[in-house]
């Protein structure tokens, strides 16, 4: 894969040798560790040169629930109102806010609150900063209407009039291109290659399926603790298999995962919610990734994974099927589908426990499919768009 592919640009400017002050607005509280959260970490650290600011609300615990290099300076504002999942900025906010923005180069928003990304265009104006919208979450949200509405009318309206649009994934450049949108580009999460690799295995008597996300509607948990209760009626894969469960989510489905490794403790195992830094150990140890999502941007788990050789059962939605390649790097399957998901499960024990050879190729190809999401890659595209986004005022 090559950067063409990951973007809407064909070429890129070099390089310059200059720091990039960033001003990153979030209206998210970061009480547990996240996607959004370990992206920015990892841009941080392998762009040392650039200093990046992350304004977000007062509660939140960004540099509690994960560990952010020395060039992310955390300003937290009490001037922010609770709304819907995330907050919005009063009159003495918006005058930090600016404050702020008038101390950087560009400004990096998140499209996913509402208002905040009018907040954000008008803070960009004022003090005359060019402004990345970033889609860390879908455009357009299953079962939301009011959230497709404002996105339609007011969203689609706004990334028109930024200077470039960052997308994680094809489906959604394909549909802003076929809107005639010009500035869009497709930039993924990256992997740490390194971190996240394969290890030895020596064979061994059960088949671990693992899944290592939220335990949330979103990524289909209940998908995943249904199809687990199918197969569990079958004595010989009760004793064949092992599903490890880790992350974090609300107390009820807690209870629930919890309630279903103490009745199956030979079949099911809950970890927990586990730091970041455990996660390549616990997938370099698995035989199957699942990651059931209803819906994603992009799907990291999936994506390192992969890189520890270890093949995905996942959804064919936006953003999974452009990191899982169906039937080579591992399958993509109905969302909400738990029957299928358990069938689909089976068929990659059968393919394990009979057929290594194909088993093995599909472990190889997750591996060579992880290597183009390399960070190195990832980074070098980041900061071509970031000096393309300055070309035009320096």
């Amino acid at each position: 894969m090559n950067h063409a592919t990951l973007t809407s640009n064909d070429t890129y400017k070099t390089e310059m040798n200059y720091r990039i002050k960033l001003l990153y607005y979030s209206s998210f509280s970061f009480e547990k560790p996240s996607g959004v959260a370990t992206w920015l970490k990892c841009l941080a650290e392998r762009m040392p040169r650039h200093e990046i600011t992350v304004v977000c609300p007062l509660g939140s615990r960004i540099e509690k629930s994960i560990s952010l290099p020395g060039n992310v300076h955390i300003k937290k504002l009490s001037n922010l109102n609770k709304f819907s999942y995330g907050f919005v900025p009063s009159i003495q906010g918006l005058r930090k806010i600016l404050q702020f923005a008038h101390d950087n180069d560009i400004i990096l928003v998140e499209m996913s609150i509402a208002f905040n990304d009018i907040i954000s265009y008008a803070i960009a104006k004022l003090a005359k900063k060019r402004l990345i919208y970033v889609l860390h979450c879908p455009l357009f949200l299953p079962n939301n209407n009011v959230h497709n509405i404002y996105a339609n009318k007011i969203s689609l309206a706004l990334l028109r009039r930024c200077d470039a649009v960052w997308v994680m994934n094809s489906d959604e450049e394909r549909y802003l291109k076929k809107l005639k949108f010009q500035r869009v580009y497709r930039i993924p999460y990256g992997v740490d290659t390194e971190k996240f690799k394969p290890i030895k295995k020596t064979k061994r008597e059960r088949f671990v399926v693992t899944f290592l996300a939220r335990l949330t509607w979103q990524k289909g948990i209940d998908t995943l603790l249904e199809a687990i209760k199918q197969l569990s009626n079958f004595s010989q894969i009760k004793s064949a298999m092992l599903f490890r469960i880790a992350g974090y989510g609300e107390e009820e489905i807690i209870h629930e995962v919890t309630q279903l490794s103490e009745t199956n403790k030979e079949f099911v195992e809950y970890l927990g919610a586990v730091p970041h830094e455990l996660a390549p150990s616990i997938l370099a140890q698995s035989d199957r990734f699942v990651l059931p999502s209803r819906y994603e941007t992009f799907g990291i788990p999936a994506l390192e994974a992969q890189s520890c050789g270890v093949p995905v059962v996942s959804t064919n939605i936006p953003g999974l099927r452009d990191v899982v390649v169906h039937m080579k790097t591992g399958l993509l399957i109905s969302p909400g589908s738990a029957s299928e998901l358990a069938k689909n499960i089976l068929w990659f024990y059968e393919l394990w426990r009979n057929d290594s050879d194909v088993y093995k190729n599909f472990c190889l190809n997750a591996r060579r499919n992880a290597l183009n999401y390399d960070w190195k890659i990832v980074v070098s595209m980041v900061n071509s768009l970031l000096h393309e986004v300055l070309g035009a005022s320096i």
